[in-house]
């Protein structure tokens, strides 16, 4: 390995904590032997009087100069992995200097600057960004004396560093600086992660139901969270025993059941990565989620498994589950193939490592205003922190229930509804997707306390006698009396997104909030109304561009994974995170929703990017130009629809060349991105700067159908 000879070309963070990982399982003995000499050289510092913090960061550094994989390896056997982050990151620690991009020692002039760059768990350079009045003052006063705030591991003020450590692991607070502030929110959920979390609640409340499987027919079933950490265990020392360790990615392409979320969890427990997908998605969009992530191997169900094995050739195995909710696996000729209950292990037998809250632990896909969906890194920090402020956020207790019936893939059953019940110790009842039909019947036979609102869920219910009940709460988006009035339960106003985790609004039942408010943000968010144009805060009630600031891996998710450029787009210089969502600052401090970005559509609750849609379109011949935006929808809020100008070499025939986009599209695209409708226009109409004014477009293709 040429990572570990010090020979070869300069590898980049990702490939030289893959190569640890290797090393780590192919060589255990040079690691435990590197380990062992690294503690013993530092020990003997110890009794020089030298502080542990200091006594270990040179070494680690020095072999991490020398054997980039070795010395990260090293790092983690010895729980201070984040030092090489550091150090990887440029940054010094505790006077030892940091590394450039090509694993040299920086200079002193250099050392102590944090960098700009981004990746999982970098540190990222905090400065204050001045608006309005603000910029024709001394910018560069402003920004020396801006404190570090957020980021995978939050960086400080520049020209700080993170305080040293005394010789029993305590920080010497103020010895070289102000604490870190990354530093200080991870130490929050120091000790912890998701097997914490649910080893006590198995410990605490071995008998109380956890999950409860409510499938179309027959086969429902239901877990105790002693069962559900059991079953999550077995399948967890299955998949090591595939060979699946710390940092690795797993497929998870299925619609909701049981089987899904038990491989989620489990990988959870190995420290691998779940990467849960669309199942509308086409094979072009799974080879890409597959592609971009690195998957080693997949979890799905039989109506999936040959377009996973196909979308997945170098997929090293395929476990696939029982049934389709009662068609049964008939099984394929590829080899790759396994059923679900082949991952199935002792218990025992399950990976026991060191809690490690900022570790990743989960990938989403979600779309927005580029061409190719950006993949969502969250961590055990972030899971644990909706599990404390998500039940917070919606008043629900350890006796309560929460109804799933939106998918695992999204953040809403991930984080939301999960990840707030695991914080209470509550009851998850799991459907394979939403049913009109059977809602309120499963909603009194299971005793629903809370359940997560979108457009489609009430308009299918409409018209439908409503039972007496036990729900309480219904989250939405913002407050709308005329809902809880009709349906008999306190409707919940909660702004949030993939990327800020769980809720960051919400309302106070004690507190007044005006109808149509998303509320006031959630303790733990600050939360900014920015005017694109000028970049002034609009404190007058102007609409503008709503920005959320957190950390990094906590409150807001950690990076968009292997994806620097929208990073950089996505996040200011000072940590403030850009959603594209336009919104107001109303009285009394609550914000009211006025729109989205233009190119971002939200097709029965799917975001969807008009510029991914809009590529798709242009390998039809003969598009001069293309425009795709959304048309109101009566069930599905609003789908997209294309208007196109037609270029040399055209179909002449409107209607033919409409069928030949909606054809194109539905070969690369899922179902609900593909336009419903393709308008020939002659020109588009313009806005400042000559942009196409897409808020028009909206309003023509809304006349269409008015």
């Amino acid at each position: 390995m040429d990572d570990c000879t010090g020979h070869g070309a300069p590898p980049s963070g990702r490939d030289r904590r893959a190569d640890a990982t290797a090393l780590a399982r192919d060589r255990p003995d040079l690691v435990a032997d590197a380990t062992a000499a690294c503690r013993a050289a530092a020990e003997r510092d110890l009794v020089d009087g030298i502080p542990r913090g200091k006594a270990f960061v040179p070494r680690i550094r020095d072999l991490t100069v020398d054997q980039p994989a070795l010395g990260i390896a090293v790092a983690r056997s010895l729980g201070l992995e984040h030092i090489v982050d550091d150090l990887l990151a440029g940054v010094s620690v505790n006077g030892v200097a940091g590394l450039d991009a090509d694993g040299a020692v920086l200079p002193p002039s250099r050392a102590d600057r944090p960098p700009t760059g981004h990746g999982m768990r970098s540190m990222v350079s905090r400065t204050v960004r001045p608006t309005g009045a603000q910029r024709q003052g001394d910018e560069a006063s402003a920004t020396a004396a801006a404190p570090g705030r957020g980021g995978a591991r939050a960086g400080a003020a520049v020209g700080t560093r993170p305080p040293s450590i005394d010789q029993h692991g305590r920080p010497r607070v103020g010895e070289e600086g102000p604490m870190d502030e990354g530093q200080v929110a991870e130490f929050q959920f120091a000790g912890q992660d998701i097997p914490w979390l649910l080893r006590s609640w198995a410990d605490s409340r071995p008998d109380k139901t956890f999950l409860v499987w409510e499938p179309r027919g027959d086969g429902g079933r239901q877990w105790t969270y002693a069962e559900f950490w059991h079953d999550v265990r077995s399948v967890a020392a299955g998949l090591a025993g595939r060979g699946v360790t710390v940092g690795d990615r797993v497929l998870i392409h299925a619609d909701n059941c049981p089987e899904m979320v038990i491989a989620w969890y489990a990988c959870a427990v190995v420290g691998a990565v779940g990467v849960t997908t669309n199942t509308r998605s086409v094979q072009a969009e799974l080879e890409f989620f597959i592609a971009k992530t690195g998957c080693t191997g997949a979890v799905t169900q039989p109506a999936f498994a040959p377009l996973v094995a196909a979308a997945g050739p170098d997929l090293a195995w395929i476990a696939v589950t029982p049934d389709d909710q009662g068609e049964p696996f008939a099984g394929g000729d590829d080899d790759r193939f396994a059923p679900f209950g082949s991952l199935a292990g002792s218990p025992e037998d399950a990976p026991d490592r060191a809690p490690d809250p900022m570790a990743p632990v989960g990938i989403l896909f979600t779309s927005g205003t580029t061409s190719q969906p950006k993949a969502v890194v969250h961590t055990h920090a972030n899971a644990l922190w909706a599990a404390r402020s998500g039940p917070a956020n919606i008043s629900m207790g350890h006796d309560d229930t929460y109804l799933v019936f939106l998918p695992f893939f999204h953040v809403n059953a991930q984080s939301w509804s999960f990840w707030t019940t695991l914080g209470v110790g509550g009851t998850i009842v799991l459907q394979p997707k939403f049913s009109s039909s059977r809602f309120w019947e499963v909603v009194t036979t299971h005793h629903v306390t809370h359940l997560s609102l979108i457009p489609f869920v009430y308009s299918a219910i409409a018209g439908q006698p409503i039972p007496e009940h036990s729900v309480k709460v219904g989250v939405f988006g913002l407050i709308v009396p005329e809902l809880e009035a009709w349906l008999g339960f306190r409707v919940v106003p909660a702004y949030g997104m993939t990327e800020t985790v769980i809720h960051a609004t919400n309302d106070n039942p004690s507190r007044l909030v005006p109808k149509g408010s998303m509320g006031k943000p959630t303790p733990g968010y600050e939360l900014l109304v920015v005017d694109r144009e000028t970049g002034e805060v609009c404190t007058d009630g102007r609409p503008g561009e709503l920005w959320v600031r957190g950390t990094r891996g906590i409150q807001l998710f950690l990076e968009y994974y292997d994806n620097p450029d929208a990073m950089a787009k996505s996040f200011t210089d000072d940590g403030w995170f850009r959603t594209g969502d336009v919104v107001r600052l109303a009285e009394g401090g609550n914000f009211v929703y006025c729109d989205r970005d233009a190119d971002v559509l939200k097709v029965g609750g799917e975001n969807v990017s008009a510029r991914e849609v809009e590529d798709a379109c242009r390998q039809v011949p003969g598009i001069a130009d293309v425009a795709v935006v959304a048309q109101s929808h009566e069930m599905l809020n609003e789908v997209p629809v294309a208007f196109v100008i037609k270029g040399p070499g055209a179909e002449e025939d409107d209607e033919v060349l409409a069928a030949a986009i909606i054809g194109a599209c539905a070969t690369v695209l899922a179902d609900f991105k593909v336009p419903r409708a393709v308008y020939v226009v002659d020109e588009f109409p313009r806005a400042t700067l000559d942009k196409v004014a897409k808020n028009r477009l909206r309003e023509l293709a809304d006349a269409t159908i008015a």
